[in-house]
């Protein structure tokens, strides 16, 4: 298990993505994918539900 991989991973995209912000693309969606991923790998760590 490479959790801290896929951290840093989910970290870069997610950010890679908010940076780059292409609303044309359906950002929303990809934000909202990458906000649900970032949730489910922290949320075990801190209680945000």
């Amino acid at each position: 298990m490479k959790m801290q991989g896929s951290r840093a991973v989910v970290i870069m995209v997610s950010l890679h993505l908010y940076r780059s912000g292409k609303p044309k693309r359906g950002a929303t969606e990809i934000q909202r994918a990458a906000q649900v991923r970032a949730a489910v790998l922290f949320g075990r760590q801190i209680n945000y539900t």
